[in-house]
Parts: C-alpha cells; sequence; structure tokens
C-alpha cells in the first residue's frame, strides 16, 4: 500500500469513507489503506495495520472536531492510551520517517503539540490541509498535490496507450486508473512518440493495425524509435486480426482485441511487477 488512511470512527468515519473513494479512484484501488476496506475477513487486523503503516509511502491523519478529546468508555481519553491505534499509526510512521499529511475537517484547527502525548506531538510539524463540505473537489486536488509533493513522483507505474479508438483507450485508462497506474492516452502515433521523448515510462500499449495503416518504413522505424525513446519501458502489442507478425514480434508481448480486463491486467502484472 501507497497511501494509509489514519482516522477515528467516531470523529470522521463519514469523510474518511469519502475521501477513500476520491483516493482510489485517483490512485487505485490497491494504492490505498483503510481498515475497514483493506483487512480481510480472517486477517489479523493488528499485524495487517502495522505492515502498512510500517511500508507505506505517505500517511494521512484525518482530524476532525473531536479528534483530540474522544474518549473510551471509562471517560479516559483515547490519545492518552499507548495502545490507541490511531495514536500507534501516526507514532510507527513518524518513528519510520514516513511524510505524514494532516486533514483537518471543517475549518478543525490542528491541536498544538502540547495536547498530545509525546510520540506524536511531532504531527504537528506538517503542515495541514483542510477538506471541508463547501469546498471539497478543490481541497482534493489539492491534498493530491500534497500527496505527490511528499511521495516525490508519480503513485503507481506509467503507461502511455497510442490507439485511435478514443473509446476503447478512455475505457482501458479507466481501467488501469482504478488499480493504480499512472495512465496517458495519445490517438495517434507522431504525439505518442513525442510523449515518450519527454516522459519516462513503465510500458506503452499500441494497437498495430493502427500501424499497418503506415508504410512498412514507417511502421518498422516507429518501433524502433520506441525502443530508443523509452529503452525501459516495455512496449505491448494490442492485435486485431491478421496483425503484422513482424510487427508483433518487436514488442516485449501481446494481447488481441477485443482485450479481457482480467487478462490485461494479468499481463501487466507480469510485465512489470
Amino acid at each position: 500500500m501507497n497511501i494509509f488512511v489514519n482516522y477515528r470512527r467516531e470523529d470522521s468515519s463519514g469523510h474518511s469513507g469519502r475521501l477513500y473513494d476520491r483516493l482510489r479512484m485517483r490512485f487505485g484501488i490497491n494504492a490505498v489503506f483503510m481498515d475497514t476496506v483493506s483487512i480481510k475477513p480472517g486477517e489479523n487486523w493488528e499485524d495487517a495495520i502495522v505492515s502498512a503503516v510500517s511500508s507505506c509511502k505517505v500517511l494521512l491523519a484525518v482530524i476532525g472536531p473531536q479528534w483530540v478529546h474522544v474518549v473510551d468508555s471509562a471517560g479516559k481519553r483515547r490519545l492518552d492510551n499507548p495502545g490507541d491505534f490511531v495514536r500507534f499509526e501516526i507514532k510507527t510512521a513518524l518513528a519510520h520517517g514516513i511524510p505524514v499529511i494532516p486533514i483537518t475537517i471543517n475549518e478543525t484547527k490542528m491541536p498544538p503539540s502540547n495536547e498530545l502525548p509525546e510520540d506524536i506531538a511531532g504531527i504537528t510539524r506538517f503542515q495541514a490541509v483542510e477538506l471541508t463540505d463547501k469546498s471539497f473537489d478543490n481541497d482534493i486536488r489539492q491534498l493530491f498535490a500534497a500527496i505527490q509533493s511528499r511521495v516525490g513522483r508519480e503513485i503507481g507505474k506509467s503507461i502511455l496507450i497510442i490507439d485511435d479508438d478514443i473509446a476503447l483507450a478512455s475505457s482501458i485508462s479507466d481501467l488501469l486508473r482504478f488499480h493504480g497506474y499512472t495512465v496517458y492516452t495519445t490517438y495517434d502515433l507522431e504525439p505518442g512518440l513525442e510523449f515518450a521523448r519527454r516522459h519516462r515510462l513503465d510500458a506503452i500499449l499500441i494497437e498495430v493495425f493502427y500501424l499497418r495503416r503506415s508504410s512498412d518504413e514507417r511502421r518498422n522505424s516507429a518501433f524502433v524509435e520506441l525502443k530508443q525513446l523509452a529503452s525501459e519501458a516495455k512496449i505491448i502489442a494490442v492485435t486485431v486480426g491478421n496483425a503484422s507478425q513482424t510487427s508483433i514480434d518487436q514488442c516485449d508481448y501481446a494481447i488481441a482485441k477485443p482485450m479481457d480486463e482480467e487478462q490485461l491486467l494479468d499481463l501487466l502484472q507480469t510485465a512489470l511487477g
């Protein structure tokens, strides 16, 4: 998991659930950890949380109006209990040097460090992102920018799709983004080559039937250029009917249209790990 959502149910479960939905749509369902969704039936929840926190790239601490004040059944403040998991998750992230982004809900103020246990007081040093009902979409965009600033690059492998079938390319893009890939799309060969020239890519899906409309010389040079421009990228041929075997042979992998979603995801897992 790349992003860990830390929250207190009694304080911000509704906003945290809404946040999780936006995060998984942007970064992929496998990139975001939230306990009620990510822990499978029968799994040891304590082990799952410890593993996810210690290995995440950024922890989002959702802080609502009652975050500091929530008490347990004995009337004692939950944060004062060393076994409190909100406290434990933040403490673990800070101890591992994992970036923390506090998210304050609806004008909630960051608590002063002297109101927090010493082992999580360091959270007050981080700049918070405000999440409000009245400007939720704009606030989410700012949060996404903050996440990528903290992580240092786009989360997820980068894939370029070159295909003149706009509807299919859009459908594939949505599928891959849902599963955590960063996806770019061009609908013509030359813009695709130019994009590959300017960006680091992990994979390129290119529809070889479309290339058949080009001359043999241009088609062959296109694959040479792609391999030169994106030397580390895996090139995946998307084939239709009796696509040129020569074109397919120049690619690392091939998949036929109409594409089966699970087959495509399995192929990308094999190609990119």
